[in-house]
C-alpha cells in the first residue's frame, strides 16, 4: 500500500510538472505575434456577441462559425481586455486540459506509463503548442473530442472491453430484453452515455462539423467488434450484441436522416464537396497524401513508426479498448485524405492526441520488451543496465528536432511560424502607415479585417480569394458592387480597376502580405506584375511577411 501511494504521488508530481511546462510553452509571450487572419474574425465576432448578442462581422455578415468558442472568447473579453493575449487565452486553457484528458484516456485504456508518455508528447509537440497559442476553436474541438471518447469508454465499455458480459452463459436468451436489463447485462452506464451524446451534439453544432468524422470512427469500432463477435460469440442471442445493435442503430439513423431531412443532407454534401477559394490554388491542400507526409515528417520525429508498431500490438495483444483511439484517428484520417476536398493540418489536429496515444503504446511496449530482455540476458543482470538503456532511448526524444523547435516557440518574434500558423506582421505594417499617413490617403489592403483591428481603415480589398467568396455568397452593397464579407469594403475586381484607383488618387497605400502577393489565387499574375513594376521598393516588416507600397502622384510613383 505504501509503495502504491508513493507511485501515485510520483505520477501526480510528474503530471503536474508536465502541466506547468505545457502552460508555460503555451502562454509565455502569447501576445507578441500579430493576429493571424482567422483570429481577427474571432475578435470581431466575440466583440459583437458582447455588444449585440449576435456574432456579426463589421460588414453585417453573420459569422456563425464555432459559436461556443466565440462566446467563450467574449466572456474573457468581458472580464479582461480585448487584445491578442485574451483572444488566445481560451486556446491555452483547452490545450492544457487536453494534456490531462489525454492522460486520463490513455491510462484507462492502457496504463499509467502510456498515459504519462502521451501527456509528455502532447506537452512538447510543437503542433499542439502552436495551435494552443492561436485564437481559434481547434483546441476546444480537440478537448471536446477527447471528452467524447472518455465518456464513451466510461459509458459503453465499463467492463474494460471484455467480451465476458456479452458471452456470459448467465445471459437470458430473450430476443428483445428489457431496456434496464439490457443496460445491466451489457455493462452500459446511462449517465455517461447521455453526457457523451450531449457533448457530441454541442461539439457538432456549436464548434465544428469535423466532430462527425470522429463519431463515425466510434461507429466503425462498434461495427468492427460487432461483426467479428457475431461470428465467434458462444451464446445464440447474437441479436443482443451491443456492438451490432449500436452499429445498426447508427446506420438506420443516418439513412433516415438522409432521406427525411433534406437540409441535413444538403449540409453534409456541401461540407464534403466545398473547396474554399484559398485552397483552390494550393498544391498541398489538393494533395491526397498530404496528411501522410505530414505525419512522417522528420520535424515530428518518427512517431509514425511507433504508431505502426502500436497498431500492430493492439491486434496481436487483443487490446480491444485500444481500438477506440485507433479507429477514432484512422477514420477521420482516411476521410480527410480521400473524401474531403482540401487538406490543412488544422483539420487533423482534433484527433492528433489519438495518434500520439497509440505511438506511446508502441514506444512503451518496445522499451519494456527490450528492458526485460536485457535484464534477463547473461551478463546484463544489473538493473542499472536496463535503466541506462531506457534513459538512452528517451534521450533520442530529448535531442530530436521537434523538441528544440517547441522550446523556441514562446520566444519567437512576430512573423515567425509557431509550427501551426505563421502570423503576418500586421501590427508593424500598420504602424508604418500610421506614422506616415496623411488625411485623404487611400488605403488598399489584402486583409482588411486585420488592418481594421490595428486601426487602419481600408478603402478597398485586394484579395481575389475574398472576391471569389463574395461572388459565391452574392455579397454586394447597395450599388450592386462586390464587397468584402468581413468588413464590407469594396473588392478590387480587375487590374483596370486597380490602375484607375491609383491614377485617380494622388496619395495612397497598398498593404499586402508576402503570401498573398505571391499566390495567384489571391493576387493574379497581371496584378502582381503591375504592383511590383509600377511602384518603388516597398517598406517591409522586420521578417518581410508584409509589404507596404506607397504612391503620391497620379503616376503611382513615390
Amino acid at each position: 500500500m505504501e509503495r502504491a501511494a508513493i507511485k501515485k504521488r510520483t505520477l501526480v508530481f510528474l503530471l503536474l510538472c508536465l502541466l506547468i511546462t505545457g502552460g508555460f510553452l503555451r502562454f509565455w509571450n502569447i501576445g507578441v505575434p500579430s493576429l493571424w487572419v482567422d483570429e481577427a474574425n474571432t475578435v470581431f465576432a466575440a466583440r459583437s456577441v458582447l455588444e449585440t448578442g449576435q456574432d456579426t462581422m463589421p460588414s453585417g455578415m453573420i459569422y456563425g462559425r464555432s459559436r461556443l468558442h466565440t462566446v467563450i472568447v467574449a466572456f474573457f473579453y468581458s472580464i479582461l481586455d480585448s487584445n491578442e493575449s485574451t483572444t488566445r487565452m481560451p486556446s491555452v486553457i483547452f490545450g492544457m486540459l487536453s494534456i490531462l484528458m489525454s492522460y486520463s484516456i490513455a491510462k484507462r485504456i492502457f496504463n499509467d506509463r502510456v498515459g504519462l508518455f502521451t501527456a509528455f508528447l502532447i506537452t512538447f509537440s510543437h503542433f499542439e503548442v502552436g495551435w494552443s497559442r492561436t485564437g481559434r476553436m481547434y483546441t476546444l474541438l480537440q478537448f471536446l473530442t477527447l471528452a467524447i471518447l472518455y465518456c464513451f469508454i466510461r459509458g459503453f465499455e465499463r467492463n474494460g472491453g471484455s467480451a465476458g458480459a456479452m458471452n456470459s452463459k448467465k445471459m437470458r436468451p430473450r430476443l428483445f430484453p428489457g431496456m434496464k436489463d439490457f443496460f445491466a447485462r451489457h455493462s452500459l452506464s446511462v449517465p455517461w452515455l447521455f453526457l457523451c451524446l450531449i457533448i457530441v451534439i454541442v461539439s457538432s453544432i456549436y464548434v465544428h462539423l469535423l466532430t462527425g468524422f470522429m463519431l463515425l470512427g466510434l461507429i466503425v469500432y462498434c461495427l468492427f467488434i460487432g461483426v467479428s463477435s457475431f461470428f465467434i460469440a458462444a451464446n445464440k442471442n447474437k441479436i443482443g450484441n451491443k456492438y451490432i445493435l449500436t452499429s445498426f442503430l447508427a446506420i438506420m439513423v443516418f439513412i433516415l436522416s438522409w432521406v427525411f431531412i433534406p437540409a441535413l443532407r444538403e449540409k453534409i454534401v456541401f461540407f464534403l464537396s466545398y473547396t474554399p477559394p484559398w485552397a483552390m490554388g494550393a498544391a498541398s491542400a489538393q494533395n491526397k497524401l498530404y496528411f501522410l507526409e505530414f505525419l512522417i515528417s522528420p520535424w515530428r520525429f518518427p512517431l509514425a513508426a511507433f504508431f505502426f508498431i502500436g497498431s500492430v500490438q493492439l491486434f496481436s495483444r487483443n487490446k480491444r479498448l485500444g481500438w477506440i483511439p485507433l479507429w477514432g484517428f484512422s477514420v477521420p484520417f482516411f476521410l480527410l485524405s480521400f473524401i474531403f476536398t482540401h487538406r490543412v493540418p488544422a483539420y487533423l489536429f482534433y484527433v492528433y492526441p489519438l495518434f500520439l496515444m497509440i505511438s506511446s503504446f508502441g514506444f512503451i511496449n518496445l522499451l519494456e520488451m527490450e528492458g526485460q530482455f536485457l535484464i534477463k540476458a547473461p551478463g546484463y543482470r544489473k538493473r542499472w543496465v536496463r535503466t541506462g538503456f531506457i534513459s538512452l532511448f528517451f534521450l533520442i526524444f530529448i535531442l530530436s528536432p521537434w523538441l528544440r523547435i517547441t522550446l523556441n516557440i514562446p520566444f519567437n518574434p512576430d512573423g515567425v511560424t509557431n509550427m501551426a500558423v505563421t502570423p503576418d506582421e500586421w501590427r508593424e505594417a500598420c504602424d508604418i502607415v500610421k506614422t506616415r499617413q496623411q488625411p485623404g490617403d487611400l488605403i488598399v489592403t489584402s486583409l482588411p479585417q486585420i488592418a481594421t483591428y490595428y486601426k487602419i481603415q481600408s478603402d478597398y480589398g485586394l484579395n481575389w480569394a475574398n472576391l471569389e467568396k463574395a461572388i459565391d455568397e452574392d455579397f454586394k452593397n447597395s450599388d450592386d458592387e462586390w464587397i468584402d464579407m468581413y468588413v464590407g469594403i469594396r473588392c478590387i475586381e480587375t487590374l483596370t480597376m486597380l490602375e484607375t484607383i491609383v491614377r485617380e488618387n494622388p496619395r495612397g497605400w497598398i498593404i499586402i502580405t508576402k503570401f498573398h502577393l505571391e499566390h495567384d489565387n489571391h493576387t493574379p499574375e497581371k496584378v502582381r506584375n503591375f504592383i511590383i513594376s509600377h511602384f518603388n521598393e516597398p517598406a517591409m516588416t522586420n521578417n518581410k511577411t508584409v509589404y507596404v507600397y506607397h504612391w503620391q502622384d497620379s503616376e503611382g510613383e513615390v
